[in-house]
Order: C-alpha cells, then sequence, then structure tokens
C-alpha cells in the first residue's frame, strides 16, 4: 500500500488536467497512488487520461456513466482510497515539486495533526496576476485556533489529510449543508483548525489558476432565507465541533466570535442577512 493516497475529482476538465496531472508525476517524494474519477466529461478529459495513465503506473481511472455531481465525485475519490495520508487534488492546479514530501514530513512530525496546510497561491490565468497566501507566520510557534480560522484559506482543503481525520470531517461537512453545500470546505477544516490540529508548511507551494471573472455563486441578493439556513447550519454544525473538542469559557467564547467573523467573511455576509 502506498503511503499517500491521491484524489482527483475531474469534469470536463481537458484544459488543464495534464499538465496538472505531470506535476505530480514530478514529485520528490514517490510513494504515492492516485484515483482519477471522470464524472461523465463530454469533452477531451477521458483521451487525456488514458494517455497519462499508460505512462505512469501510480495513476488509475474510473469513467462514472453518469454525473454524480461534485460532492459525490469527491466522497468516491476519498472512499475508494486507502492509503494513511489523503490528499485531494483539483485539475487545474498546480504544486512545487516537493508538496507532498514537505506536507507529509509535517504530519509526521507531528502525530496529533489532522491537516498538513500549504502556502496557497492563486494565478489569474487571463492578466496573470498573482496573489500569494502565504502560512510563514502561522507555522513559527503555536498560534491560537482563533487565529488560524481567521487566516484560514479555502485551498488548504487540498493540503495532506490524516485518512481518519478527514472522512469524518467531510461526512459531517456536507451532511450539515446538504443541500447547499457553499462553503463546506471551510466546515471541513474546522475541526482541523478547532483542536489545533493543523501544521504548516510555507515551502510547500500550491498553485489555484482561477478566471479573470469574477466568481459567481447562485445565490441572488434577495435569498435571505436559504442564506440564513445555510449560515445556521455551519454555525450549528462548528458549536457541534467545539463541544466535541471539549472547548469552554474564553477559549470557547473566543472561537464563537471567530466562527461568526469567518460567517461573515466566507459564508453569507451579514448585510444579505437584514
Amino acid at each position: 500500500m502506498a503511503r499517500v493516497s491521491i484524489g482527483i475529482p475531474v469534469y470536463n476538465a481537458a484544459a488543464m488536467l495534464e499538465e496538472s496531472l505531470e506535476g505530480l508525476r514530478a514529485q520528490t517524494f514517490g510513494d504515492w497512488e492516485a484515483l482519477i474519477s471522470d464524472n461523465a466529461s463530454e469533452d477531451d478529459t477521458p483521451r487525456i487520461i488514458e494517455k497519462v495513465c499508460a505512462r505512469e503506473p501510480r495513476l488509475r481511472s474510473v469513467r462514472q456513466t453518469e454525473n454524480i455531481g461534485p460532492t459525490e465525485n469527491f466522497r468516491f475519490v476519498l472512499r475508494e482510497t486507502n492509503a494513511p495520508y489523503f490528499m485531494w487534488r483539483s485539475y487545474d492546479d498546480l504544486c512545487s515539486d516537493d508538496y507532498v514530501e514537505r506536507l507529509i514530513r509535517r504530519l509526521d512530525e507531528a502525530p496529533g495533526a489532522m491537516l498538513a496546510a500549504p502556502h496557497v497561491e492563486t494565478l489569474r490565468l487571463g492578466s496573470g496576476k498573482r496573489r500569494p497566501r502565504p502560512v510563514a507566520s502561522l507555522e513559527r510557534g503555536s498560534p491560537h485556533p482563533a487565529t488560524v480560522l481567521r487566516k484560514s484559506q479555502a485551498g488548504w482543503i487540498y493540503g495532506l489529510w490524516r485518512r481518519e481525520a478527514v472522512i469524518p470531517s467531510f461526512e459531517r461537512a456536507v451532511t450539515a449543508l446538504d443541500p447547499d453545500l457553499w462553503a463546506w470546505d471551510h466546515l471541513a477544516m474546522f475541526p482541523a483548525i478547532c483542536r489545533g490540529a493543523v501544521v504548516f508548511d510555507d515551502a510547500a507551494r500550491l498553485t489555484l489558476r482561477l478566471s479573470d471573472r469574477p466568481y459567481k455563486s447562485d445565490w441572488s441578493p434577495g435569498d435571505r432565507d436559504r442564506l440564513r439556513r445555510l449560515a445556521s447550519a455551519y454555525r450549528r454544525e462548528c458549536r457541534a465541533e467545539m463541544d466535541r473538542s471539549g472547548l469552554a469559557g474564553w477559549e470557547r467564547l473566543r472561537m464563537e466570535l471567530a466562527v461568526l467573523r469567518q460567517i461573515n467573511r466566507r459564508v453569507a455576509r451579514f448585510s444579505r442577512l437584514v
């Protein structure tokens, strides 16, 4: 069994998939396996997968007969792999050649850690504008979980997880938010953050390639009831995790305030709820 499983859920990924897969093949850490789940793509994705898998035995692929949706595709690659360490990989992301090596070293050095988080950089494809989100300040010392939550990035979901930690974290997050899974990634990371179980490596670099077009969710400004339900479900699950972790007193209050701030920034802005 490999030490690291990499789950790659894809759909209509032909434009950037091959370069991303080649980035995995270039990793300095070699004891990994990867599962690509093609979610019934309608472009050239199957041909690219076949081509790269033919020259890389650590890659295997499954093609879904029908589109099972993004959440089920993320679940599929998690459940169908079994290495003790797990990492999701987006088809359009790039990373440093020592990305896996550095993150697995951080988890090996910290047996109680659940997640090793990288330095995330966004790259706008049209303009070439880069926005780094370093974790150097978090890598030093022992930052308070509320500080980690305040500085958390969605891209950390593509860090390296211990399998026994990521499965319940993922399932609780998507169950709590269903059917509106906006910000599930932040909620899935909350248990690791709340327990002070995130380690960092600023030299492990992950590049998220993004369109220059502003991201637009399916929320409408008048959809206040839906936003309220989402914010309430998010906060309720965070409180349940604080109960599970035994957080109390001032430490609990500090995290409660940090959660409210995160909901306003990442989940449902309070200005939309009034």
